[in-house]
């Protein structure tokens, strides 16, 4: 069982690993006891999301079909940040959509 007063605060969901029989909450490496469960860790954390005043305009907005033409997916650029709602750019932060559309606009 955590102490009452543990908090983890993350962006992600914490979760739990066991190495040469320790167990620990990820992130941050913390040595939990050997009964720990992953309801417990979730009792103790709070989602730290990024601060922003605003929503960043989108610079560049555009739908890109998929390979097989069954779907399509909302490709944008905020200034910064490229991103892709299909599941490769989700995994890998990168996808040919993006290619695509950076492509076209060089």
């Amino acid at each position: 069982m955590l102490a009452k007063d543990f908090k983890i605060s993350s962006f992600l969901p914490p979760g739990l690993v066991v190495i040469s029989g320790i167990k620990y909450i990820m992130p941050g490496w913390h040595v939990v006891p050997s009964m720990t469960t992953l309801n417990d860790v979730y009792n103790h954390w709070t989602r730290d999301l990024p601060i922003r005043e605003k929503e960043p305009a989108h610079l560049i907005s555009t739908i890109i079909s998929s390979s097989n033409g069954k779907s399509s997916y909302n490709v944008t650029f905020d200034g910064i940040y490229w991103n892709c709602d299909c599941a490769g750019f989700g995994f890998r932060k990168k996808c040919r959509h993006v290619t695509e559309v950076k492509t076209k606009q060089l």
